[in-house]
């Protein structure tokens, strides 16, 4: 099911998905760097943010596909990485709720361990759909393939997409308010300890995938079961979901504030005192001659 736009509306949708791209990719590399070089920021439940920021940009790039995704081709492409990034951060999102849950109400050390086995179960689950679009468009086994619809290269025909997209987004978006709702009960009450606090930071991003992907959600429904065509919901569905990237850098650099803060404070301190070192050398090399 296909929207027809006009030139102006086109253009505006250019106009948002350019703006809301650039400052995710903007917040992600803000957040990848700050990572690398922060050794206090690199807990476990941060280590699972990030990876989730990762799919962010992988996603963020995809969207400059969108440009040139005249071409089968890049349509291919952008469509392959789009839906196989955009699943993936769902999957992020589930797991930062489960293990997030998994260790506020019951404390489990071994959990740290779990990463590498995550980081597999989620590239595997990520690329079914699309790989299941890229074997039937290569040999032309079924009509699933990557075409253009709400404005990007994504899988065709609806259904498929459907099934093989939208109802495992809603059953993780269902277990992601499970998840929380039994968090937010079990804390009621809780004295804060070190797992506490550090999983309860990361609880944000749930929330913030949830609310930027609700207009997506419920443009796919009105499309998909009804043939509704909303203009404003298709703005609120591309931006939204391009800008998740910078709301998870905003949550972020709230959240780590301090650590930030205090980084660059040292960092700060120490070349003003190895300046100050070499002034005085050069002073006293002065004052012997």
């Amino acid at each position: 099911m296909t929207f027809a736009l006009t030139p102006e509306q086109a253009h505006i949708l250019v106009i948002i998905n350019t703006v809301a791209t650039t400052l995710s990719l903007l917040g992600a590399g803000f957040m990848i760097w700050t990572y690398c070089s922060i050794p206090t920021i690199r807990t476990f439940s941060m280590k699972l943010v990030i990876s989730l920021i990762v799919t962010d940009t992988i996603t963020g790039l995809t969207n400059l596909l969108a440009f040139y995704d005249q071409n089968e081709f890049i349509c291919s492409i952008e469509g392959f990485l789009r839906n196989a990034s955009n699943l993936s951060s769902v999957i992020w999102v589930t797991i930062i709720s489960w293990i997030s849950y998994k260790q506020i109400c019951n404390y489990e050390p071994k959990v740290l361990g779990y990463y590498s086995r995550l980081l597999i179960l989620n590239i595997s689950l990520c690329i079914i759909p699309a790989t299941i679009a890229t074997v039937s468009t290569i040999f032309e086994l079924t009509p699933i393939r990557f075409g253009h619809n709400f404005g990007n290269c994504m899988i065709v025909p609806d259904i498929f997409n459907i099934w093989a997209f939208e109802l495992p987004v809603w059953t993780m978006i269902s277990m992601i308010f499970y998840f929380s709702c039994k968090i937010y009960s079990h804390l009621k009450g809780v004295m804060d300890d070190f797992a506490v606090i550090e999983y309860k930071s990361a609880l944000i991003y749930p929330l913030i995938l949830v609310v930027l992907w609700m207009p997506s959600l419920i443009n796919r429904f009105l499309v998909d079961f009804f043939d509704i065509h909303i203009y404003a919901i298709l703005l609120l569905h591309n931006g939204c979901l391009k800008l998740q990237g910078f709301a998870n850098a905003i949550a972020y650099g709230k959240s780590e504030f301090s650590k930030i803060k205090s980084y660059f404070e040292k960092k700060s301190f120490t070349s003003s005192t190895i300046r100050s070192e070499s002034l005085l050398g050069l002073n006293l090399v002065h004052f012997e001659e």
